[in-house]
């Protein structure tokens, strides 16, 4: 298994998913965090670069099956959440458009835009 932009990959080419507890994915991330402690001995400042992905799916008011999903990028679940507001997503089955109005911690608001 290698990490390669910060995905596990298997021997095979495929992504393997984060799993909880994995100890090759652990002992893989305690070498990566060895290399980046070797560096910074060097006078090299390191600084790693996250982007949290987060979405929502709801299902659309035609009852046919269809999921809107909404999603956002950024640099902490805040802004990734915040890069969702306004955003506006159509219904591939029954053309409807929904729109976010506010996506919190506890609540999410998704309307239906009447046209």
């Amino acid at each position: 298994m290698t990490l390669r932009n910060g995905k596990f990959y298997d021997s095979a080419g495929q992504i393997v998913p984060l799993e909880h507890g994995n100890k090759e994915q652990l002992e893989i991330m305690r070498k990566h965090q060895e290399r980046m402690d070797e560096l910074t001995g060097d006078g090299l400042e390191v600084q790693p670069v996250f982007t949290v992905y987060t979405e929502v799916h709801t299902p659309c008011v035609c009852n046919q099956g269809a999921y809107i999903t909404f999603t956002g990028e950024g640099d902490d679940e805040e802004d990734a959440c915040d890069n969702m507001h306004g955003k506006v997503e159509t219904c591939y089955k029954c053309k409807r458009k929904y729109k976010v109005n506010h996506l919190g911690s506890t609540s999410t608001f998704i309307n239906l835009i009447v046209q």
